[in-house]
């Protein structure tokens, strides 16, 4: 249900852990769609800074197997790359250079 997702994203940001949750949104013209939401901790320093979100819209097309794929290779290099920016420090991570 809506309210154990938003119960385990609470958890998870509180326990400073990444985590990957279902969901249902509305599109402006009303109509429902489904999505998985990931929160990505991000560190400099060992020190827990911010977090960052993003989201995959499930569809006929993108399977759920498919999204959980897609998320987890963005959630694989997402710290690094946002690290990298707020930090200026280089990547330990190898590049992605596949197809989403």
């Amino acid at each position: 249900s809506e309210q154990r997702a938003v119960a385990k994203m609470i958890c998870a940001m509180r326990a400073g852990e990444e985590c990957v949750v279902r969901l249902s949104n509305y599109r402006k013209d009303g109509t429902k769609f489904e999505l998985l939401l990931a929160l990505c901790p991000i560190r400099c320093g060992g020190k827990l800074v911010y977090y960052v979100g993003l989201h995959v819209v499930l569809s006929e097309s993108i399977g759920l197997a498919r999204a959980l794929a897609d998320m987890e290779l963005l959630l694989e290099h997402m710290p690094a790359a946002v690290a990298t920016k707020a930090t200026g420090l280089k990547p330990r991570t190898r590049d992605y250079h596949g197809d989403l």
